[in-house]
């Protein structure tokens, strides 16, 4: 049985979602990473993808550590280097702050204008 993390995350700018394209990579590398749709990790997700209408994303892969890519329309691509996804799951919010984004424990991780 293999081991599955879970990802999950929304991404706002002043509590309005942000609509982009996810692509997650094996860490420190341009190879796009095997993702699933499911915690069984019996289900493929397309990769990239898109966040839902409130931002929202999600995704299950094998523990381990990933480069996770945010872009779209109207947006500066970014970067969040080295996401350690472990057992049973992981969670960030991804917010918009004055044009730096910052997780939930208040880290700036890009910082641009949207």
């Amino acid at each position: 049985m293999k081991r599955i993390g879970y990802f999950n995350a929304v991404i706002s700018d002043g509590g309005k979602p942000i609509l982009a394209t996810v692509t997650v990579y094996v860490l420190g590398t341009s190879t796009k990473a095997t993702i699933y749709a499911d915690p069984a990790g019996t289900s493929e997700k397309d990769n990239p993808f898109q966040t839902d209408s409130c931002g929202r994303f999600q995704f299950f892969a094998s523990a381990g550590h990933y480069d996770i890519e945010i872009s779209g329309t109207g947006i500066t691509a970014f970067k969040i280097e080295n996401v350690f996804l472990d057992l049973p799951y992981s969670w960030l919010d991804i917010v918009c702050d004055g044009g730096d984004v910052v997780t939930d424990s208040g880290e700036i991780v890009f910082s641009s204008s949207f």
